[in-house]
């Protein structure tokens, strides 16, 4: 884990089930990357880099592969939904009232958390007025 720019356990901050995920990726990425820190963002993974880190359009794909494949997984446990034998999985991304998080949970962690699913038209105009805030604060000036 030398590609963080400080102590690594400070630097991710998502459940125990993305362990394995995130350390795959790790391994890819050149060592003049510099990450500072690894987050659950929006029910996925999310990796902020360093102002100065190195960066080119390889590195994007790594890390949106991982971020990506991070809704297919438990957060918590690891469970994931890609190669069930069944075709069929648990492992889903919904909003739970614990916090207001979007969170992805098969349906054991789900229900150990006590987690109360929030209806998805809910989510969808919740994640709407939020990007619609993200965008126009941190509008780029030409």
């Amino acid at each position: 884990m030398n590609n963080f720019y400080n102590n690594p356990q400070s630097n991710i901050q998502c459940g125990p089930g993305w362990n394995t995920l995130i350390e795959e990726t790790l391994k890819k990425l050149p060592p003049e990357v510099k990450i500072q820190l690894i987050k659950e963002k929006f029910g996925r993974l999310s990796f902020h880099l360093t102002p100065d880190s190195y960066h080119d359009h390889k590195l994007e794909e790594i890390l949106f592969s991982a971020e990506k494949e991070s809704s297919n997984i438990c957060e918590l446990c690891g469970k994931s939904k890609v190669g069930n034998p069944e075709g069929v999985s648990d492992v889903t991304t919904e909003y739970y009232i614990d916090g207001s998080w979007l969170r992805t949970l098969c349906k054991e962690c789900r229900d150990t958390e006590n987690a109360l699913r929030i209806p998805k038209q809910i989510i969808d105009r919740k994640i709407i007025d939020t990007y619609k805030k993200a965008i126009s604060k941190n509008a780029c000036k030409v």
